[in-house]
This record gives structure tokens, sequence and C-alpha cells, in this order.
């Protein structure tokens, strides 16, 4: 209990630039019972546009570097079928039937592909799984696009719902000093406060109060995305105890002793980027409650804080855009 109130003291920069806007959102509504995050990048993810000719020939070219690039990671994958199983849920997305270099894409919903033939050009939601050999690929079938005429660039990535993102449209913001780089939808710039510069506190860090986008005002809805960086720690024997230090910054935000199985799920999702996840609710002095998800993305030697506060979560979209791209220019 020592160790954890003495974390707690070094973690109160989190709390100050946090909790000073947090007070002034005012809230009433009901309690969320579900510990199920909103902000899964497994169940949101963006899927990028690619298609089976330029995977196919990106390994043919360089397996390795073909492998860091797609292996794991959710693509669209525009491609022309070259073979279907008779049960329904297996097709095989290539340039000829000749090549040995193929897609393997499954599914277990024997309709979602009943309608496709052989010949048919379509485009298919998945995360791409790649072999010990350059053409053992394979993708399990999230969902298929009927629009055989869908193309885009290499720069658009699509969700499940519909949303498509075209990074050039982005705004980058970057943490100062630290070479880490985030984009946010450019609406988003009306409804952006700097912790820093605004003196909400002393930490590199942004708000955004997504429920003033738009003309309709909806319940309170702010993400919060703020950069701890362990190396401004005392005692540098703390700086591998991520798990109380993120543990520590809950506790100080949500005035909680105790805490839900923390953390409630972890994810490792677009390019091996790693996320925390916890959810719980938050109660103010006069009794006005909303929702709370904390996500923790580490980076070498800091964390990248993302906490969510909502009643009416409105912008889930735009809030999955900016979890996907995030950026360590220090590594390049």
């Amino acid at each position: 209990m020592m160790q954890i109130n003495h974390l707690r003291k070094r973690f109160w920069t989190i709390t100050v630039c946090i909790m000073l806007v947090l007070m002034n959102i005012m809230l009433c509504g009901a309690l969320f019972a579900k510990p199920d995050v909103i902000l899964d990048t497994e169940k949101n993810a963006l899927y990028q546009y690619t298609s089976a000719e330029a995977i196919i020939s990106a390994f043919e070219s360089d397996p390795k570097k073909a492998k860091e690039k797609y292996n794991g990671n959710p693509y669209l994958i525009s491609g022309t079928v070259i073979f279907k199983k008779n049960n329904n849920k297996e097709i095989s997305l290539g340039i000829n039937r000749q090549t040995k270099s193929v897609i393997t894409c499954k599914t277990t919903d024997k309709t979602a592909l009943e309608n496709v033939n052989e010949g048919d050009r379509i485009s298919l939601f998945g995360k791409l799984n790649v072999g010990f050999i350059y053409y053992g690929l394979s993708m399990n079938i999230d969902s298929v696009m009927w629009d055989a005429n869908a193309s885009y660039s290499d720069d658009t990535f699509i969700m499940l719902d519909g949303t498509i993102v075209n990074k050039t449209s982005l705004v980058k913001r970057t943490f100062a000093d630290t070479g880490i780089n985030f984009y946010i939808p450019s609406t988003w710039k009306s409804v952006e406060h700097d912790i820093e510069t605004e003196k909400l506190g002393n930490m590199p860090g942004y708000q955004y109060t997504l429920n003033k986008i738009g003309k309709k005002r909806a319940k309170a809805e702010s993400l919060f995305i703020c950069y701890f960086d362990k190396k401004a720690m005392v005692d540098i024997n703390d700086q591998n105890e991520n798990y109380l230090i993120e543990k520590a910054i809950i506790k100080d935000i949500l005035k909680k002793d105790t805490l839900k199985v923390f953390p409630l799920k972890m994810e490792a999702t677009y390019y091996n980027a790693n996320y925390k996840y916890y959810r719980d609710s938050y109660k103010q002095a006069l009794g006005e409650k909303y929702q709370v998800e904390f996500i923790f993305q580490e980076i070498d030697k800091a964390i990248i804080v993302y906490m969510y506060v909502y009643q009416e979560p409105g912008n889930i979209s735009d809030v999955m855009t900016t979890l996907r791209f995030v950026e360590n220019t220090n590594k390049k």
C-alpha cells in the first residue's frame, strides 16, 4: 500500500491536468453496467485498403519485408476469385489459376459467399495471416463488400460500419519534444484544448470536447490524450512497473481504492501496438455519473494515456481513427 501511495503522489500532474477539466463537465444519467470497453481496437478496427495483386507482388519481391507489413493486420482486400469450394466457406483470391500465390479466404458463414462465383471481383474485410513460406497467405473473413467496382487509394481506411477515412485528410499533432505523433479528424480542431498551453496541467496532452461537434449538443463526451514520461520519475527503479503506474492513474482520477480486474483486456493490434483497457463509472460530488474508459499504450520509456469520458458515445469512429495512427518518429 505504501508503494501505491508513493506512486500516486508522483502522478498528481495527470490528475490535475484531467480533473480540472472533468469538474466542468456536468452530467445526469444512468449507471453503465457492462464491463466491455467500447474503444476496442480489435472489434472496431480500421481496415486499410489494398489489392490481392499488390499483396502477392510484395511477397514475390521481398517476402520478409512483406510479412512485417501485412501479417496480423486488418485489410480490405480487393481481388479476383480464382477458386471457390463447394461448401461456400472458402475462396481464393489471386492473379490467375497458373500462379501458386493466392490468398485463401475463409468464413464460417455459408451465406456470405453463396452468390460469389469464380471470376468475380470482390472486396473482403479481414486480418491477413502469413505462413512460413511467402505464398502461405490466408484471411478469416470479417465481412464482404459487394461493390465490385470499389477502389480506393492505399491511404484509405474503412470500418465495418461504413466509415471511410483517408489519412491525408487528418491533422497531425505532436507531444512536445517527444517524437510521438497522432492524427485527428480536421473537425476536432475547433474543440481542442492544449493542456499545457491552457495551463490545465504540466503534462503534454490534449482534450477534445467531442459533444460540441455539430449542431446537436449531445451529453458529455470527451477524449483526453496525455503523454506520461517515466524518465521524469524520481526513483528509476519504478520505471518498469507499468501496471502500478497505470492502476495509480485510474485510482486517482476515479477516486477509488480498489479496481475491477486490471486490465480488463489487452490487445496487440495495429502493427503490434499493445493496448491495455479499463472501464468504470465516475461519480461527481453532486451525484452526476458518467462512463470512463482508459487505454494505456506503452511506447519505449513512456505511456500514452487515453481517457474517454462519455454518456453518449457519438464519435466512436473518429476516436478509433485517432487510436489507429500513432507514430514514434524517434524510431525512424
